[in-house]
């Protein structure tokens, strides 16, 4: 058993698939692995004792777990388009913004943003005719300037030189996954 880990009713399915787990006094059997509610109540110490074995088994629990929400929520907006979607265009005025439904003692609040794109060549001209004719085009857009790291890579070391002093590299923080070794 880990440190930290207590067997408890709802660990009966586990401990029952476990050899002799069908016997007299299976409930009570010790379980041989970490749930994710035994993770909460560890400290740091208890966390590093974990075998890499059942890290693996909580790391494709939380896969399955995070499946079975999106699909959950998925069923659950479906719930609401069903329920609630003529209704909501019939009370929205144009394409997007906030409705209200009273149902009962619920209000249902239907909201679509507005998701807004430019054509940035087109953006591009516009901005250059606006400054040809002596605009600050500051007044209209707000101008960030990107430079992707592959870009950056391929020029010649002369050109990155010229750009070194603005550019500034951070490392992201590490994400992690497991697989079997083969």
């Amino acid at each position: 058993m880990f440190p930290g880990v207590r067997a408890g009713f709802h660990d009966a399915k586990r401990i029952k698939a476990l050899p002799g787990g069908q016997g007299p006094g299976w409930r009570n059997a010790v379980r041989n692995h970490v749930t994710l509610s035994d993770l909460v109540r560890m400290d740091e110490k208890e966390l590093l004792a974990i075998p890499t074995d059942q890290l693996f088994l909580l790391t494709e629990e939380l896969d399955e777990l995070k499946a079975r929400l999106e699909g959950a929520q998925y069923r659950v907006r479906r719930i609401f388009d069903l329920k609630y979607g003529d209704t909501a265009e019939g009370e929205r005025t144009g394409e997007h913004g906030r409705v209200r439904i009273p149902d009962g003692d619920f209000v249902i609040i239907s909201d679509v943003r507005k998701d807004v794109k430019y054509d940035q060549k087109g953006l591009r001209t516009i901005l250059k005719t606006l400054k040809e004719e002596g605009e600050d085009i500051h007044d209209y857009v707000d101008v960030t300037y990107k430079v992707p790291e592959k870009k950056y890579q391929a020029w010649p070391k002369g050109v990155r030189a010229i750009f070194d002093g603005c550019r500034q590299e951070r490392a992201s923080s590490p994400t992690w996954k497991m697989e079997q070794a083969r």
